[in-house]
């Protein structure tokens, strides 16, 4: 209880002190829509070919399918992801703090399955797990073009800490046994994303 009336306040907090830019660029999916908040959309690479959408795996020391890794079929879609902010605004925007979670959990996850980081380094730079397990720690996400021609829908995840003392491209790591983690691009490139609706073509 203690902990719930905790993260209710913090919510509160950042309610109140991170409220987004009324300028700000709408995030768009490929149909050139505005990504809406609250709703679940598939996340594809906006380069296809090295493997496909966003799925969870059991890697390293988990015990439940908890690190959020690239499909390594570029055929497949992934699955479906949730983009949520604690701030009513309808459209998602590049300024919006976010927090995102899978669109249905596993039996071995927590209630609160939101993305967080994981703070063991020994397998690689920081990565990208669910949330309530040991070892992991929650942030802010938000959704940032990747360049500033208007042609292009392709983004890039960035992560934040909570008081966004810094902030993170999110990237891929190809670990040893060719699992290709998402991570916090300390030093390599973002990964570039494109969002598609449940019910459209990501041919």
């Amino acid at each position: 209880m203690k902990s719930t009336s905790l993260f209710a306040i913090f919510l509160l907090c950042a309610f109140t002190s991170y409220l987004p830019s009324a300028t700000a660029q709408d995030v768009l999916d490929v149909d050139g829509d505005p990504i809406r908040n609250g709703f679940i959309y598939y996340v594809l690479p906006a380069i296809r070919g090295n493997g496909g959408g966003i799925e969870r795996a059991a890697l390293g020391k988990d015990t439940c399918p908890i690190t959020v890794v690239q499909s390594p079929n570029p055929n497949s879609k992934g699955l479906e992801i949730k983009f949520e902010s604690a701030y009513p605004a309808y459209y998602i925007n590049e300024t919006l703090i976010l927090q995102i979670k899978f669109s249905y959990p596993q039996q071995c996850e927590r209630k609160n399955p939101w993305w967080a980081i994981s703070k063991d380094i020994s397998e690689g730079p920081p990565a990208i797990k669910l949330s309530g397990f040991h070892g992991t720690e929650l942030g802010w996400f938000k959704i940032q073009k990747a360049s500033k021609s208007c042609d292009s829908n392709d983004y890039k995840l960035v992560f934040c800490q909570y008081d966004e003392t810094w902030c993170l491209d999110v990237g891929i790591y190809v670990d040893r046994q060719g699992n290709r983690r998402l991570v916090l691009a300390v030093t390599g490139e973002p990964f570039l994303v494109h969002f598609h609706k449940i019910s459209s073509s990501t041919a």
